[in-house]
């Protein structure tokens, strides 16, 4: 259930019509025959048309383009995408399409604005990956069970380097932070525990979203009527990490978990219970046991509150902008039935 931060940015666009010749799918090729496979069950997908997925004042993204990118990107895991429902297949595009559609609309910005990455930046930045992925040959072995290129991710560190630094140049007032914020942010409570109770409804349609929901307001009334939360918990959650310790989760800093979660974790009154709360996994109830704030001297804790500080800010502000920066250059996304 925690959640990875950070900000990461894949460009497509939608719209009506027909791409260029340069970035059409060549026949006979894997991309290609990917494509077709696609335009089964969406005929604007077919690699002939080339039609666009996204336009805006200065580029249109096409079909083609957006293929070519996955490929890249997923390597021989891409034939998966041939096993998607139709529905999920539609949305899937449209979210990757607008995803890579703004990082090719913030690269076109960083260009603009002379933003530059050096080698020696994105040597750095792999080193980063490989520490993380337990070493140099580790990394390279995973890449060859997946088929993606040692180049593009190269190139997709340079790009989101890039990004990140227009982003901090162009938006450095904004990302500021007063002396008033860090000490409010050091009184604020640094973790809290909670026990709670999931039910799952990933993957399920909205018929049975409304069966689990009717299930979990009758779970709430029993938890609000005084039975015993920790048992309930066990009785009831289809959380893997915690059904067998009576829904409990000790001492998670703020922002760890998935945002309504949190939310709930660190606004409810300690004793309390929450009403029903969704997120992506699911449905949740949580009883709030305890909070506590850090005990270490501000002294101590300032460069690390400075930098916690300034990523929560970030979350805020660089959404807002790059919605703006959309508005501004007429992004649209195209709506086409299968």
């Amino acid at each position: 259930m925690k959640q990875l931060l950070g900000l990461i940015l894949v460009a497509i666009f939608l719209i009506g019509g027909c791409g260029s010749d340069s970035d059409k799918l060549k026949k006979d090729t894997h991309e290609y025959e990917l494509a077709k496979a696609l335009a089964e069950k969406h005929s604007y997908l077919d690699p002939d048309q080339n039609n666009v997925l996204v336009k805006t004042n200065n580029f249109k993204l096409t079909v083609g383009e957006v293929i070519t990118a996955l490929f890249e990107g997923m390597g021989n895991r891409i034939d998966g995408l041939k096993d998607m429902p139709a529905e999920n297949l539609k949305q899937y595009f449209e979210n990757i399409s607008e995803r890579l559609a703004e990082q090719k609309m913030l690269l076109k910005k960083a260009d603009a604005a002379g933003i530059k990455v050096s080698e020696s930046e994105v040597d750095s930045l792999l080193q980063f990956q490989y520490e993380r992925a337990g070493g140099v040959e580790r990394f390279k072995s995973m890449l060859e069970r997946t088929g993606v290129q040692m180049d593009f991710i190269r190139r997709d560190l340079e790009k989101n380097r890039k990004i990140n630094r227009y982003l901090e140049t162009i938006l450095e007032a904004q990302l500021e932070i007063s002396e008033q914020e860090l000490q409010q942010a050091y009184n604020q409570d640094k973790t809290a525990t909670v026990r709670h109770i999931l039910m799952n409804t990933q993957g399920k349609s909205e018929q049975e979203k409304m069966e689990i929901y009717q299930k979990m307001e009758k779970i709430l009334a029993e938890a609000k009527s005084g039975k015993d939360f920790a048992t309930l918990a066990n009785n009831y959650s289809e959380d893997p990490g915690s059904n067998t310790r009576g829904g409990l989760y000790e001492d998670f800093e703020q922002g760890a978990m998935v945002e309504p979660f949190d939310r709930a974790a660190f606004s409810l009154p300690v004793g309390e219970i929450s009403d029903i709360v969704e997120t992506q996994y699911g449905y949740h109830i949580l009883k709030v046991l305890d909070r506590k704030k850090d005990t270490r001297p501000y002294d101590q804790v300032r460069s690390e509150l400075l930098k916690e500080v300034k990523n929560q800010k970030r979350k805020e502000v660089v959404p807002n902008f790059i919605e703006e920066l959309k508005q501004q250059e007429g992004f649209e996304i195209v709506s086409y039935e299968s």
